[in-house]
């Protein structure tokens, strides 16, 4: 079979090493080395890197990809200003689309901060601008929103006194929804799409995935496949085939009882292609600052002038539910935000395994003190930073616990990165530039560490440490190229207008810079 060399280029292999060459076999690595090894192998193609950077597919430890695909056409109100705004800019949506009665209007990008009224509209509101077809409005955590009247309805949640389990709906002072909404309520807004809008949607992630390509990513662990309608999800992502050029492993996001079973019940007749992987269930431990309904001890639940409040996982089965979802083959990965909230999830983890086989862990894990990163250290339990929200309003009030990257790497944690994307962009570099800038000096760390932590820790995080994340032999052939040197930068802030000149997947270019020049 025919094989490939690269040479003369700065081959990053991991922790600060570097090698000269490389030669692939199809979709892998099959040497590493200097010129002269490569060479002598007699290679069937030569490649001359000219002197390019070369270091593994970035991989994102936790994102919502085939959602942020969707929602690159759904409606953006980020930029209203009042509600008069919003207004205008859903009569525009919809005289463009002509969403129908049996679908619905979806937006994102709700912030009271950008508004003049300094404050969420309420149903009511929202009836004003749109009364006949269902319309939801994401706060930016995507863990709230707003709902008009319509769209309640149709999701039989327009009751009196409401109570519906795992979601938070704000009444008004006569018992009815004022329209906002937390948590688990909020996921449901996709039942209410049409069949036809379901359909088009398939194609938008091909295009999604190219973008992808363009900033470096080759690997997500992604979070799409949800309660009701993870099947049919799961049904577009597979008509693509191989047409994705990404390792897709999923969480799935399935916190409603009734959905879990019906995945448990279909597992074993799922057919994926070889870059899919069924990986994880997905649960929440807690909610945002930003909605408080973060986890945090007593004194931080006070830093931030929120109630101090129980994790959903403080349920004492959650132990035996992680459990069971381990002996199907498959990883929990928890929403923890707040240092309540990870002491608990740590403590049901331990009880299910010491050492942490399943590869269960920790998303976001943003609050974390000495004696928990400890705990997860000696775990052997992963987390995914988002080091990217530094850069955010999230974190207005930031803690010396917020984010610790250089104590975790001291204390041997293994360490992902992710983006929550569409939380926060997607770009690979950017939440690269936040950990080497982390307003904590203490908690900076090199780049070649963040680098590590989103090659070989992400893949850590996912339990595909023995194929992918590294530049060595026999591992899947997921690499960038650069014709800046990265690791020598003049000033960091260059990373954020620095691209790939070649992204490759599976020992094939899936994204130039001269290409996409032309």
């Amino acid at each position: 079979m025919k094989t490939t060399a690269f040479i003369n280029g700065k081959v990053y292999l991991s922790n600060e090493q570097f090698a000269q060459a490389f030669l692939l076999k199809k979709d892998n690595f099959l040497k590493v080395g200097s010129n002269k090894e490569i060479l002598s192998q007699k290679p069937s193609n030569i490649i001359n890197l000219e002197g390019k950077v070369v270091i593994p597919g970035f991989i994102d430890s936790h994102v919502h990809f085939f959602y942020s695909a969707k929602y690159m056409h759904y409606l953006n109100i980020s930029s209203a200003k009042s509600f008069a705004d919003i207004a205008n800019l859903i009569k525009q949506y919809q005289s463009k689309h002509n969403i129908k009665q049996n679908s619905v209007l979806i937006g994102y990008g709700l912030s009271e901060l950008n508004l003049k009224e300094s404050k969420l509209p309420t149903r009511e509101d929202l009836d004003h601008m749109l009364e006949k077809v269902a319309l939801f409005l994401w706060r930016n955590d995507y863990h709230s929103g707003v709902y008009n009247t319509k769209a309640l309805k149709r999701l039989k949640a327009f009751k009196k006194n409401i109570i519906d389990p795992g979601s938070i709906i704000e009444l008004d002072e006569q018992g009815w929804p004022t329209g906002f909404v937390r948590e688990m309520i909020t996921w449901r807004v996709d039942s209410l799409m049409s069949n036809s809008h379901i359909k088009r949607e398939a194609n938008y992630l091909k295009d999604y995935v190219k973008y992808a390509n363009s900033l470096g990513l080759t690997g997500i662990y992604t979070c799409d496949l949800r309660n009701s309608t993870w099947e049919q999800s799961l049904e577009q992502i597979q008509l693509l085939k191989d047409e994705l050029s990404l390792e897709v492993y999923h969480q799935l996001w399935l916190t409603e009882p009734k959905w879990l079973e019906d995945f448990i019940n279909k597992k074993e007749t799922i057919t994926l292609p070889d870059n899919h992987k069924l990986g994880a269930i997905k649960v929440f431990a807690d909610g945002t600052v930003y909605s408080k309904t973060a986890a945090f001890d007593e004194e931080l639940a006070q830093k931030f002038q929120q109630k101090a409040l129980k994790p959903y996982t403080e349920n004492s089965d959650f132990d035996k539910y992680v459990a069971r979802i381990n002996k199907l083959g498959l990883a929990i990965t928890t929403h923890a935000i707040g240092n309540y909230a990870i002491a608990s999830l740590i403590k049901k983890y331990q009880k299910v395994s010491k050492t942490n086989k399943a590869r269960n862990a920790i998303i976001h894990a943003s609050y974390l003190d000495d004696n928990l990163l400890t705990q997860l250290s000696q775990s052997n339990i992963p987390v995914a930073f988002e080091m990217c929200s530094i850069n955010y309003k999230f974190s207005d009030q930031l803690h010396e616990s917020f984010l610790p990257f250089q104590s975790a790497l001291k204390k041997q944690v293994h360490v992902g990165m992710s983006t929550d994307h569409l939380v926060f962009p997607l770009n690979p570099l950017n939440n690269i530039y936040a950990a080497l800038n982390h307003p904590n000096k203490e908690q900076r760390v090199t780049i070649y560490d963040a680098i590590d932590a989103y090659t070989k820790g992400s893949a850590y995080f996912m339990n595909a440490e023995k194929i992918m994340g590294q530049i060595q032999k026999d591992y899947l052939a997921n690499f960038i190229l650069y014709e800046e040197d990265i690791f020598n930068l003049n000033n960091f802030e260059q990373l954020k207008t620095i691209k790939p000149f070649q992204t490759w997947f599976r020992g094939k270019v899936v994204w130039s810079k001269k290409k996409e020049d032309k």
